[in-house]
């Protein structure tokens, strides 16, 4: 796996160099005799205290994500584990059981937005044939990869492909805004050059950096609006050959799991604006759900073990 080193240094001048603060007037600000400190810091020869970290960030002007950040890269928050295999496993098997019944495309998700469990109307997303499904799913997948990787037919169910990737790119960063020094968040894009197309890869590393989250004040009122226009529109319009309808993906957290795990369930809407209704769209996701009658479990097909390694 590729991984991008980010030191503390590094973070601070770029987080300096966008409040366009010099090092002189943030050594000001600091108390410092000289800008001697604050080189020190960015060149990487001294990682500061927490209590410097807080100060600096009052000095900057940082928000609590990126405080939190630059203590994450200083060594100072301790790396996200999951719950032990038996009782990540134990749970799943109950809600394997639950979501087996639900005529909705579904599946679990830990916090790296790894694939842990689809029900068998989730195998619309993956492809209309049981046996193509389950390789797929023993790759392993990630959101990520199952969206950008053109080699997949999820896409090609999508209407609005442009407007998800780049929401789907915001909810992974969003929901891990405060794992960003961990080395799964580090290593993005670059990972993802290893299994994607090349294309797909330039396609996706592009997109990636162009969602920024440490600073939401400069996104523009219209920029909001139109992100939570899909309270009435729905966030994604699936196409297929009998048309296109809006869902909802509910994403449900899994509080058992201490809220590192997530069910994402795709709800049809039911509204007059849109041309199939959700009782049209439930008779075409039962269509093309294939009769296996119960969840497909990723830690059946695959080891999952180093996913518990951190």
């Amino acid at each position: 796996m590729a991984m991008t080193t980010v030191t503390v240094g590094e973070a601070l001048r770029r987080f300096r160099q966008q409040k366009g603060i010099s090092q002189f007037d943030l050594a000001v600000a600091m108390d410092w005799k000289g800008t001697n400190p604050v080189i020190q810091i960015e060149k990487g020869r001294r990682i500061p205290r927490p209590e410097t970290i807080a100060r600096l960030g009052e000095c900057l002007g940082l928000s609590y994500v990126e405080v939190h950040y630059l203590n994450g890269l200083g060594g100072y928050v301790p790396p996200t584990r999951l719950p032990p295999r038996e009782y990540v496993i134990r749970t799943l098997d109950q809600i394997a059981v639950q979501l087996a019944r639900v005529p909705y495309p579904a599946a679990v998700l830990d916090y790296q937005y790894r694939s842990w469990l689809f029900n068998p109307a989730g195998f619309i997303l993956l492809d209309s044939d049981l046996e193509a499904g389950r390789r797929l799913v023993a790759r392993p997948l990630d959101v990520l990869q199952i969206m950008f990787d053109s080699r997949l037919p999820i896409r090609a169910r999508i209407a609005d492909l442009a407007e998800t990737e780049k929401e789907i790119i915001f909810s992974f960063k969003a929901s891990n805004s405060l794992r960003q020094h961990e080395p799964f968040f580090l290593s993005l894009p670059d990972r993802l050059a290893d299994v994607l197309l090349a294309e797909d890869y330039r396609h996706f590393a592009r997109i990636w950096q162009t969602v920024e989250l440490h600073a939401a004040e400069r996104l523009a009122s219209l920029q909001v609006t139109d992100f939570y226009a899909r309270l009435e529109q729905g966030d994604i319009r699936l196409r297929f050959p009998e048309g296109e309808f809006a869902c909802y993906i509910r994403q449900e957290a899994i509080l058992h799991l201490g809220d590192l795990f997530r069910i994402m369930t795709f709800i049809p809407l039911d509204t007059p604006t849109h041309p199939i209704n959700r009782t049209q769209a439930e008779q075409i996701f039962k269509a093309y759900t294939p009769p296996i009658g119960e969840c497909l479990k990723v830690w059946e097909l695959i080891d999952v073990a180093p996913w518990f390694e951190g």
